[in-house]
């Protein structure tokens, strides 16, 4: 399944449109949505910082007000302006007026609110730490958007759902790249747009992929070089392994995002390993003895892929593990 059946809204989508819920964006993404069935996910820190936004707004429209009759006096003479500052709403009632306009649009939609139970605060801490996105040097007060980040994929990844994440900042971008279950799509009309391509488009990535394969096959021995290795057979230690050829037998385009898709693949991989064992000689000394051997192995795994601009060419292969991270080897040693 190429198209993604649940989908987050960053709040920064919101703010965008400048909460208005009768934009071009939401009025023609609303229809779509409906039509495929699909789910807004909603996690409690996202819907937080939502709710926050919506009420400083109402705040500075009313202030806003107050600016406005100082600085234009005559707008008194205006039939349907305020006639005293007791004449406007209050904060509550303005703040209810916007909060209606998010529940009428929440309304339209099946939505998934996800609390904090499958979070991981050492995780997080861990992000922090290393300054992984949503953190970065110049924004490390991430951790709303970590939260929600961290819940979003602990979801997908129980659930087996591919998430739309839609959002305007780049350190959202940054980190879906990590996982490939959430994909990134830089704006609401981006993802509405993805929902009414030609699925001829699924294969035309496909054979995209495979004109090129040196991006794939670089994050293949990058992901094979982190991988462990056994001989399945002989006690022995396998000391390492260099990947020497690497042949794509199936590839599936599971998830298509905006300049970049998820594929799960099966590929034979080619390498030469260094094998060594110790022997206790008759004097009782520790012998050591190598051998190297050439083997090959069926790996399956999953990829994130990234394009260019124009849609082109394969940028960069930011994620890749294999389903199983222990390479077995079969082929017999030949020592001295």
């Amino acid at each position: 399944m190429s198209l993604p059946s649940v989908v987050f809204l960053d709040t920064s989508v919101f703010a965008g449109q400048q909460y208005n819920f009768s934009s071009t964006a939401f009025t023609t993404f609303l229809p779509i949505a409906q039509k495929f069935g699909l789910k807004l996910l909603l996690p409690d820190p996202t819907e937080r910082e939502i709710k926050r936004q919506i009420s400083e707004r109402s705040k500075e429209a009313l202030l806003a007000l107050e600016q406005a009759r100082r600085r234009a006096p005559f707008l008194a003479k205006w039939t349907h302006f305020p006639k005293n500052r007791t004449d406007y709403f209050t904060d509550w009632e303005v703040d209810r007026v916007a909060t209606n306009e998010w529940k009428a649009f929440l309304s339209q939609l099946e939505v998934v609110r996800l609390g904090y139970q499958t979070v991981s605060l050492t995780e997080i801490m861990n992000w922090y730490d290393s300054m992984i996105a949503p953190f970065s040097v110049k924004k490390r007060k991430e951790f709303p958007d970590a939260f929600a980040i961290a819940i979003l994929e602990a979801y997908a990844s129980q659930n087996e759902r591919h998430i739309a994440v839609v959002s305007e900042d780049g350190d959202f971008q940054a980190a879906c790249e990590r996982f490939p279950f959430l994909m990134y799509f830089k704006s609401l009309p981006k993802l509405t747009e993805r929902f009414l391509t030609d699925p001829k488009e699924v294969t035309g990535l496909k054979n995209l992929i495979l004109a090129d394969l040196s991006k794939f096959e670089d994050a293949v021995r990058e992901t094979f070089g982190k991988a462990s290795y056994m001989h399945d057979g002989a006690e022995v230690n396998v000391e390492n392994g260099t990947v020497t050829g690497i042949t794509v037998v199936d590839m599936n385009i599971v998830a298509i995002g905006e300049r970049e898709c998820t594929i799960t693949f099966e590929a034979k991989i080619m390498a030469e390993y260094l094998l060594q064992r110790f022997l206790t000689g008759e004097d009782g000394e520790v012998l050591e003895e190598n051998s190297t051997v050439n083997d090959i192995d069926t790996v399956n795994g999953t990829a994130k892929v990234i394009f260019d601009a124009q849609g082109k060419h394969v940028t960069q292969v930011p994620f890749m593990e294999f389903d199983d991270p222990i390479i077995y080897l079969t082929a017999e040693p030949r020592w001295g």
